[in-house]
């Protein structure tokens, strides 16, 4: 499956997290964190659909810590590959940015739950972090068949607008309800592909699978300046970790060694020159 899809412009992204090394302790402390940094927000001038949105996030931090670290991972891995989808794709093949097909494995996400969990905790997540954060661009990319997710400031909503600095963000509402669904590997071919790769990248950190069922995986990512495979843990203040220290780092390091590059060597769609703009 691997030699497969790279015969096409596919881009696997991941984020780990070593459950090992993250105690049931430091979820718990995390979770009631993030619930009161939410809650933070609110003020006497907030509005009261500002108070009820702050209230339904402080309240999915109640989630069973698996679901949570799962939708807290699953943010993480929508801004990222959508970063990097954006730099690959408006460079090779610009159409591709015209819609986003989300399509969850409904056996191993656990059904309706999560998709209840996708649009009142990830979507609404995800939105407030793109107001916060710039979307980074490639001056001289196509984003013409991507410019429709674009919102500006004056289309914020009321509660988001004290962090928007003026700008707008992207329209997450769009990017991630437009085309969501539920459904099984057995009947989905590009789940059934999809769940095979991430196995095969799980199996490989965990060592159960020899290198002749993983080499080329890496050659799926796109490279990135820091970590390409990015691991997190859910700790208050964070915490000092080594990738060297852990038993699958020389995977990692072989998995990185594989990556494409993130700007093709060859003249880039529309033959423009290229930068980087924030």
């Amino acid at each position: 499956m691997i030699a497969l899809a790279s015969r096409y412009d596919v881009v696997f992204d991941a984020v780990a997290i070593d459950m090992a090394l993250q105690p049931d302790a430091d979820t718990a402390e995390f979770k009631a964190d993030q619930a009161a940094r939410i809650m933070k927000a609110v003020t006497p001038l907030t509005p009261p659909e500002g108070i009820k949105y702050y209230q339904d996030l402080a309240r999915a931090c109640d989630l069973s810590s698996p679901l949570f670290i799962q939708a807290y991972l699953t943010i993480l891995l929508i801004e990222r590959l959508l970063q990097t989808a954006t730099f690959f794709y408006v460079l090779r093949m610009p159409p591709e940015l015209a819609a986003f097909r989300w399509v969850v494995d409904a056996k191993q996400a656990g059904g309706t739950d999560y998709e209840r969990l996708w649009r009142s905790l990830i979507l609404p997540l995800t939105q407030s972090n793109s107001v916060r954060e710039p979307f980074a661009m490639i001056e001289g990319g196509d984003y013409s068949h991507f410019e429709r997710f674009y919102v500006d400031s004056t289309s914020v909503p009321e509660h988001l607008k004290s962090y928007a600095r003026g700008r707008g963000g992207l329209n997450f509402g769009l990017i991630l309800s437009e085309h969501f669904t539920l459904g099984e590997s057995v009947s989905t071919p590009g789940l059934r592909l999809v769940d095979i790769l991430a196995s095969a990248f799980t199996r490989a950190l965990n060592g159960t699978l020899g290198g002749s069922g993983w080499r080329g995986l890496g050659g799926l990512m796109v490279s990135r300046r820091s970590a390409t495979i990015k691991f997190t843990r859910l700790k208050v203040n964070g915490v000092s970790w080594s990738l060297n220290a852990a038993p699958y780092a020389n995977v990692v390091h072989d998995l990185e060694a594989e990556t494409k590059a993130m700007f093709p060597d060859v003249p880039v769609y529309g033959g423009q020159r290229v930068s980087l703009v924030l």
